[in-house]
């Protein structure tokens, strides 16, 4: 399967604030196939903001310009 991996070399691609319920992030999943901002949790526990809208369809989150079907655990989105 293809998907988009987050980077877990240290690098600082998409740092993220941490996680505050406050600023309308949603867990869970979407009731309708939207495109939305979604944020994981890499190897080193960093919060990273995938820097591309996604959507989740049929039960899996998918990038909403490539259309692969991700291959991580999206912890929020909004």
């Amino acid at each position: 399967m293809s998907g988009y991996p987050i980077p877990d070399d240290k690098r600082i691609l998409f740092p993220m604030p941490a996680f505050i319920s406050g600023l309308d992030w949603q867990l869970g999943v979407p009731t309708h196939s939207e495109r939305v901002t979604a944020f994981s949790v890499g190897q080193n526990g960093m919060l990273y903001q995938l820097p591309f809208k996604c959507v989740y369809k049929n039960g899996f989150w998918y990038n909403a310009v490539s259309r692969e079907r991700l291959d991580v655990v999206i912890e929020g989105w909004r």
